[in-house]
């Protein structure tokens, strides 16, 4: 709970106004009272008996849930239990360690005996992941103020060029007479004020500056305020200038909506300066206006949105261990944010490749069913999606559903793409197995025309380019993904990741989390768009396909003559359907020299590159040599693909 080590703000007057100096409690009670205030708290008649947290519920919408966690981006509200001794208006101010403004002000009217006040929460967490401010809050810091209803004023049956009576007769109200006629308005040289000081103020801080709004809300209609700065004399003030102090008076009247007068008093030296607020009651009427003030924390638990991973093709929840193991990188950002990766899909397994699957819009039926069987669990009403690959298209769908997909915009906040075939990839075609029949070129084009975009959720899409062909396509990519087809879908934010990486290493890849998803999904709302990205096309080859074919057997063995320019490098490729093992021969010097086939990932493609100067190329002139793929397999009927490629 926020303490002061010294209160700025002063209430003073004789002793005949104590009524309206009790309005000055406000500004001094919540910055003296004890770091850790007990309900029920007392405001000098009004009783706080209890606070409490509550989050709309996601599973019934209507209700709301008690609970100290609220997960950033669930409408969550203050609950207080009040007893007032009459009628009046109780002001609530609530702060959140760590936040530079108030996360609640609000006015509720209440009347005599038990009350509920309720008051909305603007709680947000961004700043925190980021790294610019630790999350250390555990609490909320409520100021409550309680201002009596002022009587009305009797009826009065003087004439209008009454005044009033010295010794109030016996039939009289025990409130000065009345006058229709108002007071003059003090000029500027009189400078002593109808009506006593309320409050002084002597500082310029967040504290000095609530304690004068709060001052200023709790006068009673109908009244001028006025500010007059004076010179300040005591030995502790903070020195503001009058400069300071008028700029302060200027604040507070535009965010109370009142209108206060600035007046100078005695002459300001060195630049100290004082602050002084009095009113002028427009009838004679005098009203007592009774306000006082108490401080009290209520605990809390600030948690990031849950992220959602969704894996991709021949791939399960267990490639985001990194996300969700014991001691992972999103609790060590922050130990409320949590990650969970969905379990319920079929999309294939490379140890059974032609074994059946689950559609597109199977698996986006079961996402979105354990989605919300997370939401309802933490009563978090939104998450963001982490989704690589096939798990991309996935959610695609899933925002595009007949029946959820509004449910499913509403709940997901943004959507961060891994290597995301929007436009397809050609490895489809060349593994031609269940799990990716409908990620080959042409099935995305009908899928693209079905449902386009993702709409509802700030769309993120990262690719790499690292690698000069993809499964035979002769265009820049991550080996299985052309980095044009990440960008085949309007999305709001297109990233080049940098230095590339590939495919099936996003999900454990700690630099990508850190320097790409974290920034990302650290921020506190998502930014404004510039617009969509372009949906692009298949740009022209950043590589060029020298020999391609297929073969049967359980060996491979072909030789080809290729011609590779200065700045190019030759790569040969080979899919088999269950592995393989193999090298490429090249000549070097007199004789022949060999690199072995090199798996990628966890799926059957084998790779190996040779550069131009490796080749014997020198002086920029192309070099032209005979290559051999040698290569073997054990399965009982293997297929073969394999290109030899030309790579900028």
């Amino acid at each position: 709970m926020r303490a002061a080590a010294k209160s700025r703000v002063r209430p003073r007057g004789r002793a005949g106004t104590a009524l309206i100096a009790a309005a000055l409690l406000a500004a001094t009670a919540a910055l003296t009272a004890p770091p850790s205030t007990a309900l029920p708290v007392s405001t000098d008649g009004l009783v706080v008996t209890s606070a409490a947290i509550e989050v709309q519920s996601v599973a019934a919408p209507a209700s709301w849930v008690s609970t100290t966690t609220v997960y950033e981006g669930s409408p969550t509200r203050l609950v207080m239990a009040v007893e007032a001794p009459e009628a009046g208006v109780v002001h609530t101010t609530v702060t959140l360690p760590g936040r530079t403004s108030a996360v609640a002000d609000a006015s509720t009217s209440v009347s005599a005996g038990a009350s509920t006040v309720t008051v909305p929460l603007d709680l947000s967490y961004g700043a925190w992941l980021a790294g610019s401010v630790q999350n250390t809050a555990d609490h909320l810091d409520v100021d409550v103020s309680f201002t009596r209803t002022p009587p009305a004023a009797p009826a009065s049956t003087a004439t209008p060029s009454a005044t009033p009576s010295a010794t109030p007769s016996t039939t009289s109200s025990p409130t000065p007479s009345a006058s229709t006629s108002p007071d003059p308005e003090p000029t500027p040289s009189a400078l002593a004020l109808p009506r006593p000081v309320r409050v002084t103020v002597t500082g310029t801080s967040g504290a000095d500056r609530r304690s004068l709004r709060r001052a200023i809300r709790s006068l009673p209609p109908g009244i001028t305020v006025f500010a007059v700065i004076r010179a300040s004399t005591r030995p502790d003030d903070d020195c503001p200038t009058r400069r300071q102090l008028a700029r302060m008076v200027a604040d507070a009247a535009a965010s109370t909506g009142r209108t206060v007068r600035l007046r100078t008093g005695s002459p300001v030296a060195r630049g100290c300066a004082r602050l002084e607020i009095s009113y002028l009651e427009q009838q004679r009427t005098r009203v007592a206006v009774r306000t006082s003030t108490t401080s009290f924390d209520v605990p809390i638990v600030m948690a990031p949105r849950p992220l959602i991973m969704i894996h991709g093709m021949w791939s399960s929840a267990s490639v985001w261990s990194t996300y969700t193991q014991s001691g992972n990188r999103l609790v060590t950002r922050n130990s409320q944010w949590l990650g969970y990766a969905v379990n319920t899909m079929d999309t294939g397994s490379a140890l059974l490749p032609y074994a059946s699957v689950n559609t597109i819009a199977q698996n986006a039926a079961l996402a979105w069913d354990y989605i919300q069987g997370r939401m309802a669990a933490l009563n978090a009403h939104e998450v963001d999606v982490l989704a690589h690959s096939l798990g991309g298209v996935i959610t695609r769908r899933m925002l595009h559903d007949a029946t959820n997909g509004q449910a499913a915009q509403d709940a997901i906040r943004s959507v961060v793409l891994l290597g995301t075939p929007n436009g397809g990839s050609s490895c489809s075609t060349a593994w031609q197995v269940p799990a990716n029949s409908e990620l080959t070129y042409a099935a995305m084009d009908s899928f693209n025309m079905l449902y386009p975009g993702y709409p509802g959720a700030f769309t993120t899409s990262l690719y790499s380019d690292h690698f000069g062909s993809t499964c035979f396509d002769a265009n820049a990519g991550d080996l299985f993904v052309p980095a044009w087809s990440t960008q085949a879908q309007a999305v709001d934010v297109v990233t080049r990741i940098s230095p590339g990486i590939q495919h099936a290493n996003m999900t454990s890849d700690n630099r990508l989390f850190t320097d790409y998803v974290l920034p990302t999904l650290a921020q506190p709302s998502a930014p404004v768009s510039s617009g969509p990205t372009a949906r692009l096309t298949n740009p022209a080859a950043s590589s060029t396909i020298l020999f391609e074919d297929t073969a049967t057997g359980a060996s491979l063995s072909i030789t080809r003559t290729v011609t590779i320019e200065s700045g190019r490098s030759l790569v040969a490729s080979v899919v088999a359907d269950s592995g393989a093992t193999g090298t490429l021969t090249y000549p070097s010097g007199s004789g022949t020299a060999s690199v072995a086939l090199t798996a990628i990932g966890d799926y059957p493609v084998f790779e190996a590159e040779l550069s131009y100067a490796t080749l014997g190329g020198t002086g920029g002139t192309p070099v032209t040599v005979s290559v051999t793929i040698d290569a073997t397999t054990t399965a009982a009927s293997p297929e073969w693909r394999w290109s030899l490629v030309s790579r900028r």
